[in-house]
C-alpha cells in the first residue's frame, strides 16, 4: 500500500513539472538538441540572472575601487586606469583605496575590486579560474575583476574599460555584460609519477634561501602555464595537508631520509611517500639547479619519474682565454727595437709551456702609454705605431689560436698619436689605438666585423675611425668591446663613454641575450666598482659614480655578462674569489667575505644575480709603495713623466704582474688568477685558487 502510494506521487510531481516547463518563456529554456551525429549535447548550466550594478548617477560614483594592499606596480597602474575611466566618463570625483581593513572594520557595500583582494567575493571568483583565466564578474553588490596573473588581469582591466567607455549616460553593469574568459592549456592535469598534482601546494622550509624561494615560484608557474593549476606556495610552519610537493630539506617528515645524503657533492633525489611528492638536492645551488631542470623538462614531456642523480661537472672547457692589461708600454717602448713588458712577455712563455694556447687572449686597455704629464699628450711618429702594432700582434697572437686577439682601448692609449704630426689624421695626428682598421690588426686572426657588428666613429680632433664598440663569437661565447670616446678624453687621462656607444652596445646585448643568461664577455677598461683602498682609513673609498651610472643600465639583467677590467694598477691579490664580482639585479654590490671558491658560496646560482665584473689584473704596478718592484738594472728604466708622474718608473720592467685565466664550461665558468715574476710574496709558481661561477638558465 505504501509503495502504491509513493510511485503515485511521484508521477503526479513528474506532471507537473512537465506542465510548468511548457508554460516557460521562450528565452529560457535550454533545449536537449542533437549534435550533428546524433550524439545529445550536453546541457549548460545557465549563469544565474543579477540585477545590473549601477556604477554611477549623472557625476557622482557610489563605487569605490579597491586594489590588494601588497600588489605589484602593475596591479596599482591598473586599479588607477579604472578610476580614470570612470572619472573622464562621468567628469566627477572616483574613490579609490587599498583593501586593508581596520580593527573589525567591514567592507563597503558598493566595491569594484582589481585584483586578488582580501573580499570573500575576489576569493571566490579566483577559486573558479585557471591560471590564464580571467573574470568579470558580479557578485552581490560589488564588481570583481579577477586573474591569477598581472597578464591576464591587464587583459581583463581593458575590457572593463571598453565596457565603460562604451557605455551612454550612466554606468550600468548587467548579467550580460559578464566575462568568464577560459584559456587552453596543453595538459589537463600534471603528474609526477602515479601523482596528480591537482589540488596540492608547494612547501618550502621557512628558512630556505633566495634561491630556493626562486625555484618554487618557476615551478609555480611552470605547471600554472601547462595545465592551469595554481599551486600556492606555503612554509613548512603551516599546517600539514595530504597534497603537498615539498622542496628541499623542510621540518617535513617526508622531506627527511630521502638518501641524497650518498649522492656526493653534486646529486638530487625524486620521490614520493604517500601522498606527498619530494624534490630535493645536495647543499649546493648547481645541483638543485639540475633538479629544476630535471624537474622542468619531465613535466614538459610528462614523463618525470621517481628516481635519483649524481651528477658530473663537464670536464673538457668549450673556451680559454686569458686576459692582459695595463702593460703601460711607454714612448721609450715604442722605438724600433720594439719592446713588451718583460713579465708580460713571461707570462706568455709560462701559459704556452703550461697550458698550451688558449682560444682567445683578450687585451684590456691602457696597452701604451705616452703622456709626459697628465694634462698632456704625447707624439709618436706615425711609422713607429705602426710597426709597434704589427710587433705587439705577432708576439701576443702567439698566445692565441688562429691569432684571435681583441683589443679594446683605456684612457692612456689614444695619447701617443693626439700630438704627432706625420700620421693620416688631421695636422698629422692619428689614432694610437687603431688595433683594427690598420694592416696586422685584430681582424687578421678574429675576422671582419660585419656592419652590424660594430659602431664606428670619426673622431673630431683627428678625422680617424675609431672602434668604439664590437661583438665577436668565439666558439659560441659572446665577446664585446667597449672604449672611451677619444673626444671626451682628448689631452687627459679621463673617463667617458659617448651615449651613441652606450645605446649600440645595450640594444647589441638585448638583441643577442634576450632571455639573460647567454655567456657574454665585455671587454671595457675601467671598473664598475671604481674604488681604491686607503691604508689611513683602512678601507675602500669609492671616487667616481661615472662608471657605474653609464654601464650598469648596459649590463644588468644580463646574469652570465662578466665585464672585464683593469685600472686597478695598484691592487694585487692572491685570491681569485677577490677579482670577481657580483651585482644583484638592482645593481648593488654583493660584498665577499672570506676565501670562497665558487658562486655556490654566496647563493648566486639563481635570480640573485644580475651581473658580473672580472678583475682582469695588471702587468704594470703603478706608484711609488711599488717602485721596488722594477728591475733596476732595465735597460729600458726612464722618466715616468713630469710633476707627481716622476716617481716610478715607466719604462722599467716591473719584477711581477697577473692576468686572469678563464675557463668556460657548458655549466659554469671557471676563474685563476695568476702571478708572473718573482717578488717577496708573489711568484709564478703561485697556484692562486679558482674561483667558479656556475652559469645561471
Amino acid at each position: 500500500m505504501t509503495k502504491i502510494r509513493s510511485i503515485s506521487l511521484i508521477l503526479v510531481a513528474l506532471m507537473m513539472l512537465s506542465m510548468l516547463a511548457a508554460c516557460q518563456p521562450a528565452g529560457n529554456v535550454i533545449p536537449n538538441v542533437s549534435d550533428s551525429d546524433g550524439t545529445p549535447a550536453p546541457e549548460e548550466t545557465p549563469e544565474p540572472i543579477k540585477d545590473p550594478l549601477s556604477l554611477t548617477s549623472g557625476n557622482k560614483c557610489k563605487y569605490t575601487v579597491v586594489r590588494p594592499e601588497n600588489c605589484s606596480d602593475s596591479v596599482k597602474d591598473l586599479a588607477v586606469s579604472v578610476r580614470n575611466a570612470i572619472s573622464e566618463h562621468i567628469g566627477g570625483f572616483v574613490s579609490i583605496k587599498e583593501d586593508f581593513l581596520v580593527g573589525n572594520s567591514k567592507p563597503e557595500q558598493y566595491e569594484i575590486l582589481i585584483g586578488q583582494t582580501n573580499r570573500e567575493e575576489s576569493v571566490e571568483a579566483l577559486a573558479g579560474l585557471k591560471y590564464n583565466d580571467y573574470c568579470i564578474s558580479i557578485e552581490g553588490d560589488k564588481l570583481v575583476v579577477n586573474a591569477y596573473n598581472d597578464e591576464k588581469l591587464t587583459e581583463a582591466v581593458n575590457k572593463l574599460i571598453e565596457l565603460i567607455n562604451g557605455s551612454e549616460g550612466d554606468i550600468l553593469f548587467t548579467s550580460e555584460d559578464q566575462v568568464f574568459f577560459k584559456a587552453e592549456y596543453e595538459m589537463d592535469e600534471i603528474k609526477i609519477g602515479d601523482v596528480s598534482l591537482k589540488g596540492y601546494s608547494i612547501v618550502i622550509s621557512s628558512s630556505a634561501p633566495h634561491v630556493i624561494k626562486t625555484y618554487a615560484a618557476n615551478l609555480q608557474r611552470c605547471i600554472a602555464e601547462l595545465c592551469g593549476e595554481y599551486m600556492p606556495i606555503k612554509t613548512d610552519l603551516a599546517e600539514e595537508t595530504e597534497k603537498e610537493l615539498i622542496l628541499g630539506r623542510t621540518k617535513r617528515e617526508a622531506s627527511q631520509n630521502t638518501g641524497v645524503e650518498e649522492l656526493g657533492k653534486y646529486g638530487y633525489v625524486v620521490c614520493i611517500k604517500g601522498s606527498k611528492v619530494v624534490l630535493t638536492a645536495t647543499d649546493n645551488g648547481f645541483a638543485f639547479m639540475k633538479l629544476m631542470e630535471h624537474v622542468t623538462d619531465g613535466i614538459e614531456g610528462a614523463e618525470l619519474l621517481e628516481g635519483s642523480a649524481t651528477l658530473e661537472l663537464s670536464e673538457t672547457p668549450i673556451l680559454t682565454s686569458f686576459c692582459i692589461t695595463d702593460a703601460h708600454n711607454h714612448l721609450a717602448m715604442l722605438e724600433p727595437p720594439y719592446y713588451l713588458r718583460g713579465n708580460l712577455l713571461l707570462a706568455i712563455d709560462t701559459m704556452l709551456a703550461t697550458t698550451g694556447q688558449v682560444d682567445v687572449v683578450v687585451v684590456g686597455g691602457d696597452h701604451i702609454t705616452g703622456y709626459p704629464s697628465s694634462t698632456e699628450s704625447g707624439c709618436l711618429p706615425y711609422e713607429y705605431f705602426v710597426g709597434y702594432r704589427k710587433y705587439t700582434m705577432e708576439t701576443i697572437g702567439k698566445l692565441a689560436k688562429g691569432g684571435k686577439v681583441i683589443y679594446t682601448a683605456g684612457n692612456h692609449d689614444y695619447s701617443v698619436g693626439e700630438a704627432a704630426t706625420d700620421g693620416p689624421g688631421i695636422n698629422g695626428s692619428y689614432n694610437s689605438f687603431d688595433f683594427y682598421f690598420g694592416e696586422d690588426s685584430m681582424k687578421d686572426g678574429m675576422g671582419e666585423l660585419p656592419e652590424e657588428d660594430m659602431f664606428v666613429k670619426i673622431g673630431e680632433h683627428t678625422g680617424e675611425k675609431y672602434l668604439m664598440c664590437y661583438y665577436y663569437e668565439v666558439n659560441g661565447i659572446g665577446f664585446a668591446g667597449l672604449a672611451p670616446d677619444p673626444d671626451l678624453i682628448w689631452s687627459k687621462q679621463g673617463q667617458g663613454f659617448s651615449e651613441e656607444s652606450l645605446d649600440w652596445l645595450e640594444k647589441k646585448l638585448d638583441e643577442e641575450d634576450p632571455t639573460g643568461d647567454k655567456v657574454i664577455f665585455v671587454n671595457c677598461h675601467y671598473p664598475i666598482d671604481n674604488r681604491y683602498y686607503s691604508e689611513e682609513k683602512g678601507m675602500y673609498l669609492h671616487h667616481s659614480n661615472y662608471c657605474e651610472n653609464a654601464l650598469e643600465p648596459v649590463f644588468i639583467g644580463h646574469r652570465n655578462l662578466f665585464q672585464l677590467f683593469g685600472h686597478w694598477e695598484s691592487w694585487m691579490s692572491d685570491y681569485t674569489v677577490k677579482n670577481v664580482l657580483h651585482y644583484d639585479t638592482k645593481g648593488n654590490l654583493i660584498e665577499i667575505e672570506g676565501d670562497e671558491t665558487d658562486s655556490d658560496d654566496l647563493n648566486l646560482t639563481l635570480s640573485k644575480r644580475g651581473y658580473n665584473a672580472v678583475y682582469m689584473g695588471h702587468i704594470r704596478p703603478m706608484y711609488a709603495d711599488y717602485k721596488d718592484w722594477f728591475e733596476k738594472s732595465d735597460a729600458l728604466w726612464g722618466d715616468g713623466g713630469t710633476g707627481k708622474w716622476q716617481h716610478f718608473p715607466s719604462t722599467g720592467t716591473p719584477k711581477v704582474g697577473q692576468c686572469m685565466y678563464i675557463e668556460v664550461f657548458e655549466d659554469r665558468v671557471v676563474f685563476t688568477m695568476k702571478n708572473f715574476g718573482t717578488i717577496e710574496g708573489f711568484s709564478t709558481d703561485d697556484l692562486i685558487v679558482p674561483y667558479t661561477v656556475y652559469l645561471y638558465k
